[in-house]
């Protein structure tokens, strides 16, 4: 372990602060150590910080963002592919303009490459972090303005808004999915996109 890695002192002394407050004695506190449950939660709770990080991917950038903008028209220029019949489609009126300016706005791209991830887990990221949940029109935005092929690396990829809606038989949210020239906006359940080619969309 590099220097530079090891624990600083003051976050060894919020421990000990801890340890006080709780009520744990000098007694108490050396028979966790004794009996190996310091090493067992820190060794649990370290491979699992390892796993986390080693499954993540974020990506940040900007895009400018009409909050007004007619729904139909912001899905069909960041989803110009989307099927008339598509279920992306009704759900405007669900949507309503949060704003009446146009704004360029800074996001941030959450991505589970090994799998292990999906909606739950990035909603849970970015809440701590005060990213705030992002609306369709800001990933049709997103999709229109960015090559995301290019900027990700990737062939085939859906971009989550992170707002969700009820729409006909339960919560629903929506997406853009790009796939070669192609770029068609979706409609489906949050717990469906948990594969390693859906990117979280959050407002930094």
């Amino acid at each position: 372990m590099k220097k530079g890695q090891q624990p600083t002192l003051a976050q060894v002394g919020h421990i000990r602060d801890l340890a006080i407050e709780l009520g744990v004695t000098r007694d108490i506190f050396q028979t966790l150590r004794d009996d190996g449950t310091f090493t067992k939660i820190l060794k649990d709770r370290r491979d699992q910080i390892i796993a986390d990080r080693d499954n993540c991917r974020t990506f940040e950038l900007k895009a400018t963002v009409r909050q007004d903008r007619p729904y139909i028209e912001a899905l069909e220029a960041g989803g110009p592919n989307t099927s008339i019949g598509f279920n992306s489609r009704k759900v405007g009126d669900l949507y309503l303009p949060v704003a009446n300016e146009e704004e360029e706005v800074k996001f941030v791209l959450r991505n589970f490459p090994k799998g292990n991830g999906g909606w739950d887990k990035a909603l849970a990221w970015a809440k701590p972090r005060g990213y705030k949940k992002t609306n369709p029109r800001e990933a049709f935005a997103v999709a229109e303005q960015h090559d995301l092929q290019k900027l990700l690396d990737k062939n085939y990829l859906c971009l989550v808004a992170t707002t969700k809606c009820f729409f006909k038989d339960g919560y629903k949210t929506i997406c853009v999915e790009v796939n070669g020239q192609s770029r068609c906006a979706a409609l489906g359940y949050p717990e469906i996109f948990d594969g390693n080619n859906y990117w979280f969309l959050f407002r930094k």
